[in-house]
């Protein structure tokens, strides 16, 4: 039942009717007089002491409550929020060869005023100095970009430009978890089950990784190429790959790249046949491998089960090779890319996929979706991938290990969400010329918030009430004609599709698949 809150006139009448009571009629006319103001003042007095109380009420509560107060009630169900998190990152300083950059200078972003402290005292060589600082202003404010320019605050003798350059990140800054995402969180825990590290552990334990939005945990493998290939499209940390046979690995940035701006360049160093390689393979199980590989005019890629069984050679030429999938069982737990080289040479290799064709006993998946504030369409990197990986096998706060008895981390398969796109088709639109820039806008918003509300189900954690994984052309029409008649707008047919694909009137979310719009278009 709602608490209803009397109007301050209605109290104010009550306290007349009141003091009328007491001290009857006979009183003069100044004194009723007083006695009105008096009853106006408590009744605001009143009125603050109901509306005091009826927050403190609702402070009570999951659903409710905000701020201090919501931390109180998770703290009581061991759900903590996420604290923000500063921007960690790199910025060129043009400066003399061999200047030092000390620690004790600083930087303020030009753009946002933000004063960033040097981690490390750097030195100068080609004529830049790269320097490592951390935002003093922790969340996503302190986040830098390719355009962003930063003044340093001492002048240092050896600089050529008292203005720096955003170089790279190193942690993306993030904001303290606001309160409609912890209180999700808190709602989960009380209204689910969790222990012995099932499905609900694995949620929870997920989404409280700094970063993370959502997690999505299903039993058996992947239904997409596995991210047992870490950085398998080289865009963020060479330190996940190991050299062997005295391979030297660089991530090189010129030239073609299959996928974003980098590859992976493996070469000759006085070692024959030079190879790069992860542990990223179960003896026994199915795989298919495949990606893009280059030689050097010289000698060619090569990929194999640990040196066991060759699984593919390319040619020696300097364009890029599409090869695979290649199906294979596993002998060894690890993959080798590498090169046929026995003096100075390399090969390349780029976009690789590694798929799990066999679901066995024991494997779990986890898809993991990230806020926005890192990525626009929740795409997570490999590092918080690895966050969450170490947070389900073990519990940050103890140590302790988490693993259910008889499951391996190798039977863990954490993966990112994938994002698709679908294109809506609009036929016969009738609106006013003035209006229609407007509603096309709102169009965007409001069918883009549409496809983005639909989410995979998880069975045994997800309140049937509440599921929304299926995209209907019912759903989309009745979105768009709340818009529609917000304009005076009207409409012939509305069809909409996956992108590349042909019109559909129902589609399902798969279990790592989140949705968005592609474009509306109009004819």
């Amino acid at each position: 039942m709602a608490i209803s809150i009397p109007t301050t006139a209605e109290i104010a009448a009550q306290n007349i009717a009141n003091f009328e009571v007491r001290i009857g009629q006979t009183i003069p006319l100044n004194a009723k007089a007083f006695v009105r103001v008096l009853a106006a003042i408590e009744a605001g007095l009143f009125t603050s002491h109901y509306k005091f109380a009826s927050d403190r009420i609702l402070q009570t509560l999951a659903l409710t409550a905000t701020g201090d107060d919501l931390d109180r009630i998770g703290s009581n169900y061991g759900v903590t929020r996420k604290a923000a998190i500063a921007f960690v990152g790199t910025i060129d300083q043009p400066a003399v060869n061999g200047t030092t950059i000390p620690i004790t200078v600083d930087y303020v972003a030009d753009a946002s005023g933000i004063r960033y402290i040097v981690n490390a005292a750097a030195v100068a060589a080609g004529g830049v100095a790269v320097v490592e600082v951390t935002a003093t202003e922790p969340g996503a404010n302190g986040n830098l970009s390719a355009s962003d320019t930063l003044t340093i605050g001492t002048q240092i003798a050896g600089i050529t430009s008292t203005t720096a350059t955003y170089d790279a990140t190193i942690t993306t800054g993030v904001d303290r978890e606001s309160d409609a995402e912890y209180r999700r969180r808190i709602l989960q825990e009380i209204r689910t089950v969790g222990g012995g590290g099932n499905a609900v552990d694995y949620r929870t334990w997920g989404e409280a990784v700094t970063g993370v939005f959502r997690v999505f945990p299903f039993s058996g493998a992947p239904v997409s190429p596995s991210h047992k290939i870490q950085d398998p499209d080289m865009e963020e940390s060479l330190s996940y790959w190991t050299a062997g046979n005295d391979a030297t690995l660089t991530y090189e940035t010129t030239g073609f790249h299959p996928s974003g701006v980098q590859h992976l360049r493996v070469a000759y160093n006085g070692t024959a046949s030079p190879y790069a390689y992860q542990i990223s393979l179960e003896i026994g199980r199915d795989y298919t491998i495949g990606g893009y590989a280059t030689g050097d005019g010289t000698y060619a890629p090569t990929v194999s089960d640990g040196g066991l069984a060759t699984l593919w050679t390319g040619s020696t030429t300097t364009g890029w090779q599409l090869w695979g999938p290649i199906a294979f069982t596993a002998q060894s737990n690890q993959l080798w890319f590498g090169s046929t080289a026995s003096a100075a040479g390399y090969a390349q290799f780029d976009a690789l996929e590694l798929g799990v064709t066999d679901s066995l006993p024991g494997d779990r998946t986890v898809y993991v979706e990230v806020t926005t504030a890192i990525d626009a369409d929740g795409i997570p990197t490999e590092a918080i991938l690895d966050d969450v990986r170490t947070d389900l096998n073990t519990d940050p706060d103890t140590g302790v290990a988490r693993m259910p008895l008889g499951t391996t981390d190798e039977k863990l398969f954490v993966e990112p969400i994938i994002r698709s796109e679908f294109d809506v088709e609009i036929d016969g639109l009738v609106v006013e010329a003035s209006q229609e820039t407007a509603l096309k806008a709102s169009l965007d918003t409001g069918v883009d918030e549409y496809f983005r509300s639909v989410v995979p189900f998880v069975t045994g954690i997800d309140a049937e009430i509440d599921r929304n994984d299926v995209i209907t052309s019912v759903k989309l029409s009745q979105v768009i004609q709340d818009i529609l008649a917000a304009y005076g707008a009207t409409v012939d047919d509305i069809t909409f599709e996956l992108t590349g694909g042909s019109p559909v009137t129902r589609y399902t979310v798969d279990e790592n698949e989140l949705a968005k719009l592609g474009t509306i278009t109009y004819v």
